[in-house]
């Protein structure tokens, strides 16, 4: 799978998220902000920013695997 593709099923898989776990990964990802920033702006904790990463990881891989 070429890279252009690759990112292309990431993202309708990232869109078939929640709104919450898209926000998130992509503040992590691509705006590569820190758990604790991420944390300070959704007023939250770290622990439950790393496991709403953690669990939406898991949920675009089975999406992934899906398309594939």
């Amino acid at each position: 799978m070429e890279a252009t593709e690759s990112v292309t099923v990431y993202r309708q898989a990232l869109k078939r998220l929640p709104y919450n776990w898209q926000k998130i990964l992509v503040m992590r990802g691509e705006d590569e902000m820190s758990y604790t920033e991420i944390a300070q702006i959704l007023g939250t904790t770290e622990s439950s920013v790393r496991g709403t990463i953690s669990k939406a990881k898991k949920k675009i891989l089975e999406l992934i695997k899906q398309e594939l």
